[in-house]
This record gives structure tokens, sequence and C-alpha cells, in this order.
């Protein structure tokens, strides 16, 4: 087993009026000393120090990637306004076409037309 499950487990039930996070916590801690612990007696490696960069106002998302891209590289209004006519006419197409039946429908369909001139 691992080293934190067995040494968790132990330390729960030593102290059981401790919640989850506060028995990790303590155990986590332990590790640097343990046996276990491959990294035992060597010196902590050196960390970049934290740079805090501004933060920046979110980017606004666009649900039309040519848009947003002609948007990025400088395009002209009428580059996008073209778009956006291309896929107001691409839906209008979309919604007057009837739906496809399946064969399956339609041949039971038929089915019933002939059943019900009998």
């Amino acid at each position: 087993m691992t080293y934190m499950k067995e040494t968790l487990a132990a330390y729960k039930e030593e102290h059981p009026e401790l919640s989850h996070k506060e028995s990790f916590a303590a155990v986590a801690a332990l590790w640097g000393e343990a046996d276990a612990n491959p990294n035992k007696g060597k010196e902590k490696k050196a960390r970049a120090p934290r740079t805090d960069k501004p933060k920046t106002a979110p980017k606004a998302k666009s649900t039309r990637g040519r848009k947003a891209k002609d948007e990025e590289s400088g395009g002209d209004e009428e580059d996008i306004d073209d778009a956006e006519e291309e896929v107001a006419e691409k839906k209008e197409k979309t919604k007057s076409k009837p739906a496809s039946k399946s064969k399956k429908v339609k041949k039971d369909e038929a089915v019933e037309e002939e059943d019900e001139e009998e």
C-alpha cells in the first residue's frame, strides 16, 4: 500500500475529531521526514519566484468562428456582414425543407395506406 493510505487511515483512527482535510494536511507534513520518502534528507529544489501578472479583461467570445477570425485579422465589416448573411440564408434554407423520412417510415406508411384501401 502507499504511505498516504496507510498513514492517513491510522491517523484518522487516532484523531477522529479532525476533518479529512485536516488529517490529510497533517499526514502530508509528516511525509517530509518519513522513511518511505525517497527525497528524505535531500535539499528542496529552489523554485523561481512567482511573478504576478497584471490581470487583463477577458476577451469577448464569439459564437461565429469566421467573425472572430476576421476581427482578429482586421477584416472588413463588409466581409463580416456577408458572412452573417450567408449564415442566415443557410438557416432559412434548412427551415423550409421538410424533414426527410427514413425508408422504414415510408414503407410503414405505404403498408398502412394499403390496409386502409382494403
